[in-house]
């Protein structure tokens, strides 16, 4: 009993105490169980260390075709309002480039081989699809907009090829 109003009257002073409960130490070793846990002081990270590293634009390794660039659409926020360079935005035209190229009416990537594959394209047109359905009300009108114009145009696509 001593010992817990002695732990109070010291944690009173200082605000709060630390027990290490852990059953290992730094190197992996196990501990005694009555033994206590050295105290680790750790500094405080000073604020350059847990920012995060600034991203750089990529270079574009393809030219938009003029289909693609319709899509595009412009909403009033700036490309760096996004942390990790890959926004929703960038995912659906990704994967409806993925679809254009299954298609043929976008050439890949040089140097790369990509043969028509309208069952693949469809794949990604229901992949669209099932997101569009899945985050319906939970995106920005012009994400919204993006999603349903890129939709319409790749169902198109998809029934000029096969039809």
């Amino acid at each position: 009993m001593e010992d817990d109003s002695r732990d109070e009257e010291q944690a009173g002073s200082t605000g709060f105490k630390v027990k290490d409960r852990r059953r290992f130490d730094d190197q992996g070793n196990l501990r005694d169980s009555g033994a206590p846990a050295e105290p680790q002081r750790v500094a405080p990270q000073s604020p350059k260390a847990s920012q995060r590293p600034q991203t750089q634009p990529r270079p574009q390794t393809q030219p938009q075709s003029e289909e693609t660039k319709d899509f595009v659409v412009r909403d009033g926020s700036s490309d760096d309002s996004e942390d990790e360079g890959f926004s929703f935005t960038s995912f659906v035209l990704s994967i409806a480039t993925q679809a254009l190229v299954q298609l043929g009416e976008m050439d890949p990537p040089p140097g790369v081989s990509i043969p028509k594959s309208p069952e693949g394209a469809k794949h990604m047109i229901d992949t669209l699809a099932m997101l569009s359905e899945k985050t319906r009300g939970n995106l920005s009108p012009s994400e919204a907009q993006l999603l349903e114009e890129m939709l319409h145009s790749l169902r198109l696509s998809y029934v000029r090829q096969i039809g």
